[in-house]
């Protein structure tokens, strides 16, 4: 997920967590990993892991959940200037 040098990566970080914590697609008995990437040519590129039960449906939860973490950053008013990168889903 690409962020603008101008966002408060603390925030972000706390954004996509409480997103990610509200989903019920989402496993929880693992923490969801959040950490910056890189510092990218557009801005700061954080990577974004969650795990789910079942990883035949994980195309469609990872979209889910992308769309439920773009909504609460445009909600914010956090900036994605740059483009999203694809979240890793891994299955307990």
């Amino acid at each position: 997920l690409g962020i603008s040098y101008t966002a408060d990566i603390a925030m972000v970080q706390n954004i996509i967590q409480q997103t990610l914590d509200k989903s019920e697609h989402v496993l929880h008995t693992e923490e969801p990993i959040i950490i910056v990437q890189t510092f990218g040519e557009k801005g700061i590129d954080v990577r974004i892991i969650f795990w789910v039960m079942d990883l035949t449906t994980s195309g469609s939860l990872r979209s889910s959940a992308m769309i439920e973490i773009y909504g609460a950053l445009q909600k914010a008013g956090i900036a994605l200037p740059g483009t999203v990168k694809a979240q890793d889903i891994k299955l307990l």
